[in-house]
């Protein structure tokens, strides 16, 4: 039976479109778009689809991507749109823009969880954790965090981006939750931080201020510090989620996170060549 999140429907949003019209990742796989590269014979988009179907407290999905031709090249993609009555809509080449334009297709007053198609190793486990943290956090955004040590500790080879807080490092996940009309106003303020989402100091500084970049340049900038100056900007309540699955932290953006997400899935995560062990500051 589907449990709903105080009463409210609750809607995934799964973003499937490519930024670029020549994604390494689609062209090293010989795919027509970005989600459906195969991993280890799996279009990525189906092993997310998979984890979301298995989350029995979904009640429907956006779907926003991959292009009409994708999904009519898709046999399991068109299953799953047909099944679970989908809405599609056509993919956005900004992640925000893709959310923006997915969340005009949801009634307001619906819980959101938000993730991408190349979110891979996502699985129902991770689902059920990130829900049940976001229902107990009383708040308009949340975002999921991995902490970076856990991940080192698991996938010692993972070359991932890390934001530094004074409470430790962390790793994004690809899960959000829109839980408030008012928590779709972060989306705008996304746009302009969007295209620094790999440097962490531009980030920083966009969405708290110099003095919070100070801060972080030194490691003295909390969570907690982040959060008020994020509602300071936006008068958006947001709260990180911190989830303790390391694979919620692996997605595919390039070749090399594909081979990463392969091997690991093959159960041989501890070989690795020895110098993939950088992280982005």
């Amino acid at each position: 039976m589907v449990k709903k999140e105080n009463g409210r429907e609750i809607v995934a949003l799964l973003l499937a479109g490519d930024r670029t019209d020549n994604d390494a990742v689609a062209r090293v796989s010989n795919s027509e778009c970005k989600a459906l590269a195969p991993i280890l014979g799996t279009p990525m988009i189906i092993r997310v689809i998979n984890a979301l179907e298995a989350c029995e407290r979904i009640d429907s999905y956006v779907l926003c991507g991959p292009s009409q031709s994708a999904v009519d090249g898709c046999p399991r993609l068109q299953q799953f749109i047909k099944q679970n009555n989908v809405t599609w809509t056509s993919g956005e080449k900004s992640l925000s823009n893709s959310i923006r334009a997915g969340l005009e297709k949801i009634d307001p007053d619906s819980l959101v969880l938000i993730t991408t198609a190349d979110h891979a190793l996502l699985d129902v486990d991770a689902l059920d954790c990130f829900l049940d943290r976001v229902d107990e956090s009383r708040v308009d955004f949340n975002i999921g965090l991995v902490n970076y040590s856990l991940v080192k500790e698991t996938y010692p080879g993972a070359q991932r981006t890390v934001l530094r807080f004074s409470d430790g490092e962390f790793c994004s996940c690809n899960l959000y939750a829109v839980s408030t009309r008012r928590g779709r106003g972060i989306i705008s303020f996304w746009r302009r931080v969007e295209a620094n989402r790999k440097k962490p100091w531009q980030i920083v500084v966009r969405l708290f201020g110099f003095s919070a970049l100070v801060k972080y340049f030194f490691g003295l900038l909390s969570i907690d510090q982040a959060r008020r100056s994020v509602f300071k900007n936006t008068e958006v309540r947001v709260n990180f989620v911190e989830l303790p699955f390391a694979r919620a932290s692996i997605d595919v953006d390039t070749p090399a996170d594909k081979e990463l997400v392969e091997r690991i899935l093959s159960g041989v995560e501890g070989q690795w060549p020895e110098d993939q062990g950088v992280h982005h500051d």
